[in-house]
């Protein structure tokens, strides 16, 4: 007998019911709902049936089901009857009964026209005839020697799709729903009950790869499938933003000026592989809790990277998110690191990549921001960062900051079209310590350019651009040429000049470029050449005849200087330079490298003659080839008479200067007095040859006792600017058809050019022809004809439809003249309505749930695309396939170009399903071509086409072994398994720390070298000391290429070898030295690959001891997050300039200001050079400034140059680790011109007396 209210064994029975029921007192062993539905369930009911030896039980589960925190949940009910049984204890049957149990839902989840929306996705549950019915029915439990217990209900049939702005593709799944409290899996988040106990509905992978097996399934769910997302939109609106600015375009805006794109190219965004989970989290942060799909996949954006045809470049591995932010509209958030992946063939590399896609009811916006250089390691535009948002348009447009050319600063607008025949750069621009600033536009392309459209190009990796700076170019005073009396200019001078981007011939034969700007600037008459490049700015004038003289006590001729230079050894010029710790000073405003400055001093005795006891005639002579001519008189002391006289004995005076065309400028200061004419011939002409004079009078007038008038002379001439006019086209729309002759004429003063004077011709849309003619902006045609030929034959095959207008420009630096640039008054009309060739399909592979596709190229130049028409599933077993339509560019890859090939991947499909597909090409123009429909039914499972090979081994040639060849790898591989390969391509570049002389092309030919079905390859003819890093991937019968494998070798020399290309002799050879005291001892530098006398190889603001105490190596891809050292950095000017007479006090000091970028403490000596040299303080610690100046006290008249010396180096540290910088050593020159005595007046006040 059991106390009294404990539950019994006792039940009812009655003949009637024939069954055991249970009493209010019994004691239930059978309680289904208890553990995880207890306070869900109603009309439970339960009883013992002797006839069948079973227990039989149901109840109703009602609870309120989460699909997507964004919605309220959805109430529903189940009519759940169960019953239990023993059976025979097995394997199978551990706990010795079965239990049956079923669900009848009360209403759907959804109806059967409709679905459930899971983070903008689509959801519906299936019947067993494939039917949405949005019935969950299937009951999943536990079953336990305890006793039954129900866990979850689940739909073994269901789909996920992607809406039909997001492609509409679909994926079966399973639908489980959960018990109130339970997390969603398999991250086993927080669960969906808030203040109420709710379920969470939750997805899992179709078919056999979830099964419920006793909950065994639960411990291992894996995410499941995302169904690809494509979005295939046509263009619209771009907007670019950066700090402070907002730039939009707009197609359909009435007064928008330059369309965001061609409108009918489309851009296209996919993912495919994803795999991802549920979980509620806010879409937004600081928002509500919705449901989102999160996890991984890959990502292809236009033009950047693969779409996942290639083999192992496999688009973009991102992390993302995908939400419903608000009604109606999706939104997708990415993030990933990639490493160097192509943008096209615009030679623009992105290194980091992140953004979101919105996707509302009528329009698709995509925000990426991305980290980019150009692949040449950055050389022309490196540590670029910017935003790109693009809203249903075909322009991948972006505003960002980067540096370009290494020295200007750019804020940069970069442009590239789905259709790219090149990127287009403009930029807020500022170089050089703020002496240019100003708008730049560049134009650049890699090679020959996407699709080879500049086909009249070398075919190789080179850089090309065009372009131009709009700028203002500051020029303080003194900077062209300070001598002493005489300064160019003799005040500061603001100008606005236009400066034209290019590839500079640097030898006769125009076979050495270098890449830069150049303008001419009107300073004071007369027109001074300007040309940047990667040393910097420099000034050319005088590039005819040039003379300087002086008069004075004492020539002024490098006098009682005090030289501390330290020695240094001599490179070749295609080495890299010699660079010390704390030599790099970015923040030091740059000095401008002006020929004035190695101009020799001659005595006025050379070219003056006493025409009377007061003045003097100094004679200059003119060539016939001069344009232009610049004569300046400069003195201390004294009111001179200055005049000039040509050679045909006319005198000019400020009177009659302007009807003479000549312009004077008079400068006085409190010490210094200058007129300088300017004389400029204008049109092209020359001026009159012969000899012209400087006539200076009332000179020794008005002076006291041994004081002299103390002048300078300076003269120079140049040649005239070129006349250039581009003759064909003459006639407005002259039509065209192939090929068309462009003709020019160019001289010099009415003469004919020389052979190395070069032109450039471009092309550009009508609309986009400059308004100045002096403007210059277009797309290449040719570049280095010489300008003296007259005309060139030019193939317009490649272009689209349209008007265009011709443009030329003769690059005239080297003669201080800057760009000359003419446009034709005519242009040609080009009309094309043939569309391309049908492609023809070389291959069709299965990809995971879809096809890749791989067709012959067709010939046509104005080939744009491609656009795909073919069938995926639908969830809708009436209408069970839908359309999609995909438009592809022609590939950048290597390969691509190598074989005229070119593939894509159709995303969206099943495996066993067929599908029907369509490859057409299109041009330029929009013409579209017919296609060859085939029909192919992808795997469910399939094997990749081709695999990567394996035991990859690349391995230098020893250079000084008899016969091998200079400069070769060994490279070595293992066949893949699987299908045997058609053959391999071996790709080739340099890595790590580069050569400035380094080749990217081998013997052999250049990257990628098809080297047929061999496993075995020698390259040669490559860079000694260069690491290279080689990539082998198979390609099969449709040359389809696989994933690749790398490893890189480094080419080193002997050290003997090493040593010797670097130019270390005596103790700076030795295995232990550290010439460029970065940290590393030279043998460390040769294991490396890095350059014993560049303290920073990689350029990257680390010094190579640094870099490899933190990351091991010095010429990687990565960076340390920070300086473990002090890190001195300077600001101010790179050289203090002072003028003093002998007489006068002491000139105003001048500031340095001493910075620590780096970690610790920052100790500092500073020593000036000379005993002239004056500091206010010699050391100290942390941040500081010193006060510079000079005194003149104990010297003569002369020109005197010395520096100041700092040096750092961390505070208390007295031992040297490995890859420890103790000290850097930064210097600031100083350049001081002592005058003669200065005549000067006392006004004394008149006092009556």
């Amino acid at each position: 007998p059991l106390l009294a209210g404990y539950p019994t064994g006792k039940t009812s029975m009655t003949a009637a019911s024939a069954r055991f029921d249970p009493l209010a007192t019994t004691r239930r062993g059978l309680l289904p709902f208890e553990q995880y539905w207890k306070s869900n369930v109603a009309a439970n009911s339960d009883y013992l049936s002797p006839s069948d030896m079973q227990a039989h039980g149901s109840g109703v589960v009602s609870v309120p089901v989460s699909v997507d925190a964004a919605n309220p949940p959805t109430p529903i009910s189940w009519a759940v009857p169960w019953s239990w049984y023993l059976v025979p204890v097995t394997a199978n049957v551990p706990q010795g009964y079965s239990f049956d149990v079923s669900a009848t839902q009360a209403a759907p989840l959804h109806a059967a026209t409709g679905f459930a929306t899971v983070a903008s996705m689509e959801l519906r549950v299936l019947d067993s005839s494939s039917a949405a019915s949005g019935l969950i029915t299937t009951v999943d439990s536990y079953l336990s020697a305890g006793g039954p217990s129900i866990a979850q209900f689940r739909a073994a049939s269901a789909r996920v799709t992607q809406g039909a702005q997001m492609g509409g593709a679909t994926l079966p799944l399973q639908v489980v729903v959960q018990p109130p409290g339970a997390p969603r899996l398999p991250d086993a988040q927080k669960s969906c009950t808030t203040t109420v106990p709710v379920s969470c509905l939750d997805l899992r992978q179709p078919g056999n790869a979830y099964q419920w097996q006793n909950g065994a399934g639960d411990k291992q769910v894996m995410p499941w499938k995302l169904p690809d997302i494509h979005l295939d939109q046509a263009p619209g609106t771009v907007m670019m933003q950066r700090a402070g600015e907002l730039a939009i375009f707009s197609k359909d805006h009435p007064n928008e000026a330059v369309p965001a794109s061609d409108t009918t190219q489309n851009f296209s965004f996919d993912t495919w592989d994803g795999s991802v989970s549920v979980k509620d989290q806010p879409c937004d942060p600081g928002g509500p809790i919705v449901s989102v799909v999160q996890g991984k996949a890959n990502i292809a954006l236009p033009m950047i990277g693969d779409d996942g045809s290639g083999g192992g470049d496999a688009g973009i591995k991102v992390a993302f998110k995908l939400c419903q932010s608000s009604l109606r509209e999706a939104k997708l958030t990415f993030s990933a690191p990639p490493s160097g992946i192509p943008v096209g063939t615009t030679g623009v590399g992105v290194y980091l990549i992140s953004g979101e896609v919105l996707i509302g009811p009528t329009s698709t916006r995509i925000t990426i921001e991305l980290g980019f250089e150009t692949t040449d390691q950055g050389a022309t535009v490196g540590a670029g960062h910017g935003t790109v948002i693009i809203d249903t348009a075909g322009l991948f447009d972006l505003h960002a900051n980067a540096k370009l050319v290494k020295i200007v600063d750019a804020d940069l607008h970069l442009q590239v079209a789905w259709n790219p025949l090149d990127i287009l750069l403009e930029a807020e621009a500022s170089c050089c310590g703020n002496l240019i600033t100003g708008a730049l536009s560049l134009h650049a392309w890699k090679g020959q350019g996407w699709q080879h459209k500049y086909d009249w190009l070398p075919d190789d990796d080179e850089f090309h651009f065009t372009g131009k700076i709009e700028a203002k170019l500051f020029i303080p005073e003194g900077y062209i040429g300070d001598i002493g009396i005489t300064k160019l200019p003799p005040s500061d001078v603001s100008l606005e000049v236009r400066i034209a981007f290019g590839q500079f011939c640097q030898d006769t034969p125009c076979t050495k470029y270098s890449w830069g700007m150049s303008a001419s600037v009107g300073v004071y008459g007369v027109t001074i050449g300007l040309y940047v490049d990667n040393t910097g700015p420099s000034l050319f004038l005088g590039s005819d005849d040039h003379r300087l003289i002086d008069e004075g006590p004492v020539a002024l001729v490098q006098q009682g200087l005090a030289n501390v230079a330290q020695p240094q050894l001599q490179l070749d010029p295609n080495k890299p330079p010699t660079q010390l710790p704390g030599t790099n000073q970015p923040y030091l405003k740059p000095v401008i490298d002006s020929p004035v400055n190695s101009w020799t001093h001659e005595p006025s005795s050379a070219v003056c003659t006493s025409s009377g006891p007061t003045t003097q005639l100094c004679s200059f002579t003119v060539k016939p080839s001069a344009g232009r001519a610049l004569f300046a008189a400069g003195w201390l002391n004294g009111v001179l008479d200055v005049s000039l006289i040509k050679p045909d004995g006319t005198i000019i005076t400020p009177a009659n200067a302007q009807a003479e065309g000549v312009t004077i400028t008079i400068s006085n200061t409190a010490t210094l007095h200058q007129v300088t004419f300017g004389v400029a011939a204008g049109g092209g002409e020359a001026l009159a040859s012969g000899v012209w004079k400087l006539q200076l009078g009332n000179l020794g007038q008005g002076l006291l006792p041994n004081v002299k008038n103390n002048y300078q002379l300076l003269f120079f001439s140049d040649p005239p600017a070129p006349t250039l006019a581009v003759t064909t086209p003459a006639a407005l729309r002259q039509a065209v058809n192939g090929p068309v002759a462009l003709n020019w004429t160019a001289l010099r003063a009415n003469l004919p050019l020389g052979d190395e004077t070069k032109i450039e011709l471009v092309y550009a849309p009508i609309s986009a022809k400059p308004s100045d003619p002096t403007d210059f902006a277009g797309n290449a045609i040719v570049g280095k004809l010489k300008a003296n030929g007259g005309s060139y034959l030019w193939d317009t095959s490649g272009l689209a439809s349209g008007e265009y207008a011709i443009g030329a420009r003769i690059e005239d630096h080297v003669h201080g003249n800057g760009p000359v640039t003419a446009w034709a008054a005519g242009s040609i009309l080009i009309n094309d309505t043939t569309p391309p060739d049908v492609p023809t399909i070389n291959g069709v592979f299965d990809g995971n749930d879809g096809l890749i596709v791989a067709w012959t190229r067709p010939a046509q130049r104005d080939l744009a695309g491609y656009q795909i028409e073919y069938n995926i599933p639908s969830w809708n077993p009436n209408n069970p396939q839908r359309q999609r339509i995909q438009r592809v560019l022609p590939r950048g890859a290597a390969t691509n170009d190598l074989w005229k090939t070119d593939q894509a991947r159709l995303g969206g499909l099943l495996g066993t399903q067929q599908t029907t597909v369509c490859v057409r090409s299109y041009d330029a123009s929009g013409n579209l071509s017919g296609c060859t429909p085939f029909t192919s039914t992808p795997a469910r499972n399939p094997a990749p086409p081709t695999a990567a090979p394996t035991r990859l081994r690349v391995t230098p040639v020893r250079a000084n072994l008899s016969g091998a060849p200079m400069g070769a790898l060994n490279v070595q591989w293992a066949a893949p398994g699987g299908p045997t390969p058609a053959g391999y391509v071996v790709g080739f570049a340099p890595t790590g720390c580069r050569l400035p002389d380094a080749t990217s092309a081998a013997a052999q030919g250049r990257s990628p070298i098809d080297v047929g079905n061999t496993l075995l390859y020698q390259l040669s003819g490559l860079t000694l000391g260069q690491r290279y890093r080689v990539t082998v991937a198979a390609y099969n019968g449709a040359k389809l290429v696989g994933p690749a494998v790398s490893a890189s070798a480094f080419l080193t020399l002997d050290y003997t070898q090493w040593a010797d290309t670097f130019g270390l002799a005596a103790a700076n050879a030795l295995p232990s030295a550290d010439p460029d005291k970065d940290g590393l001892t030279n043998q460390q530098e040769h294991d490396l690959g890095s350059f014993p006398l560049t303290a920073d190889s990689d350029d990257n603001g680390f010094y190579d001891g640094e870099e490899f105490s933190a990351l091991g190596s010095v010429c990687g891809p990565t960076t340390p997050l920070k300086h473990s050292q002090p890190k001195l950095l300077l600001s101010g000017l790179s050289q203090l300039t002072f003028t003093q007479a002998v007489n006068r006090a002491p000139s105003q000091p001048q500031r340095i200001h001493l910075l620590n970028f780096g970690a610790g403490d920052l100790a500092w000596h500073a020593q000036g050079s000379a005993p002239w040299i004056t500091i206010d303080q010699t050391s100290g610690t942390g941040f500081g400034t010193l006060a510079i100046g000079v005194d003149a006290r104990g010297l003569a008249p002369g020109r005197y140059s010395g520096q100041v010396t700092i040096r750092s180096g961390a505070t208390g540290s007295t031992s040297r680790a490995n890859g420890d910088v103790l000290s850097e050593t930064a210097t600031v020159a100083v350049e001081f011109n002592v005058l003669p005595a200065k005549q000067f007046a006392i006004a004394l006040p008149l006092v009556n007396h």
